[in-house]
């Protein structure tokens, strides 16, 4: 169940540990040099990439501790994002090449304190202006969702990502599960962020980019040059017989820009 606690809510279930509790009581597990990789071509700034063979969640305790303390590895402050996906609790085992990879057999309660413990940890060692996405599926999305509020803050929630990993498909008593969620959420409102972009698809440009120039063959899409409300400035008055306010708008534009635009037969 949530409770409120002054203005804060938290989820509350059986076997949960305070926050001083998994910092304070998960061991660290030092970690032991297995194999190299790429020896002969180190990074110019004596970085290493890190492949970490384990329990995560110990595993994690000592990365803590290494940046708490001489900081070998270097990642203090270095670790801009994190992207997890942990097991949804399906009750499954998990084969590669014909061998139990692993079991995603933890349920209910202690399946929500599996996850949280790692993530209080992954708090932690994120730098201020780095981003963690977690990816879940409908599930235990929800209880989750309550858990990182309270890790990372609800004010540090930037955004639910719907991935949409199926086409629809009949199901004989329910709708079809179609899609996983990915929450996305940062340490502080300061924040690395590199605007992403995508190319549009054919149909999105011929159902909005419909008009074509006759000369170029170029497509182009219309937008509408008034907004609600009436304005008593220039921007409410009539232009070219046009009154905007006769319909509760007003130009977008001056009419000097109006007159700009319609020089460059940019006006239907």
């Amino acid at each position: 169940m949530a409770v409120e606690i002054g203005k804060e809510y938290q989820l509350v279930y059986e076997g949960k540990a305070r926050r001083e509790e998994v910092l304070a009581e998960t061991p660290a597990a030092p970690w032991q040099l297995v194999r190299r990789f790429c020896a002969d071509r180190p990074f110019e700034d004596g970085w290493r990439n890190l492949l970490v063979w384990g329990d995560n969640l110990l595993a994690l305790r000592e990365l803590l501790a290494d940046q708490r303390g001489p900081d070998r590895l270097g990642t203090r402050g270095k670790i801009k994002l994190i992207y997890i996906d942990p097991p949804f609790a399906t009750r499954q085992d998990f084969m590669k090449d014909k061998e139990k990879a692993y079991q995603d057999k933890v349920l209910g309660s202690q399946f929500i304190e599996f996850l949280r413990r790692r993530l209080v940890l992954l708090r932690e060692v994120l730098a201020e202006d780095g981003s963690i996405y977690v990816h879940l599926d409908t599930k235990k999305g929800h209880y989750i969702k309550a858990v990182l509020d309270e890790v990372f803050g609800e004010e540090n929630f930037i955004n639910q990502i719907v991935w949409k990993r199926l086409s629809a498909h009949n199901d004989a008593v329910k709708y079809g599960p179609i899609h996983d969620t990915i929450f996305f959420y940062t340490k502080s409102t300061k924040y690395v962020w590199n605007q992403q972009f995508a190319d549009v698809s054919e149909e999105y440009v011929r159902q909005f980019f419909d008009q074509v120039e006759p000369d170029t063959g170029r497509r182009y899409a219309r937008g509408d040059l008034t907004a609600r409300g009436i304005r008593h400035g220039e921007t409410g008055m009539p232009w070219r017989g046009l009154n905007p306010s006769e319909k509760g708008n007003h130009w977008k534009v001056p009419p000097s820009e109006l007159e700009r635009l319609d020089a460059q037969n940019r006006i239907h």
